[in-house]
């Protein structure tokens, strides 16, 4: 199978090249991975950065900015209108923390990139749709 990069990681040679060099796809064994950024918000485009592994249902969060905030994935199971749910990275610029869930396949999954001071938002990115 294909991985698959659905949103680029604008802005971020670094981390896109981390993911998958620098196109678009990459191949592994039965593995999907989803990208969610922000480039929607002057102040914060490229601080935040989640990406999603269908196979394993792993979220890798992204600290891109050397500003004092935490980054986090924000995610909804199943529909958008459900309750928000938050993984977080609290170390820092240039770091990348990874989050192991456990769901089953073909769950779906609404994910945004997001900058965090404490439990507020200050800005998130688009939201992306995506299947465990």
């Amino acid at each position: 199978m294909r991985r698959k990069l659905t949103s680029a990681c604008l802005g971020i040679a670094a981390v896109t090249s981390l993911v998958v060099g620098t196109g678009g796809q990459a191949t592994a064994a039965g593995d999907k991975v989803y990208a969610a950024t922000i480039n929607n918000n002057w102040r914060y485009n490229g601080c935040a950065v989640a990406w999603f592994e269908s196979y394993g249902e792993k979220f890798r969060v992204y600290d891109g900015c050397a500003d004092g905030h935490s980054t986090a994935v924000k995610y909804r199971l199943d529909t958008q209108s459900s309750g928000a749910y938050y993984k977080r990275n609290y170390n820092g610029a240039g770091t990348t923390v990874f989050h192991d869930n456990s769901w089953k396949e073909g769950r779906v999954i609404y994910m945004q990139a997001c900058v965090m001071e404490g439990a507020k938002e200050l800005g998130c990115g688009a939201v992306e749709k995506v299947t465990a």
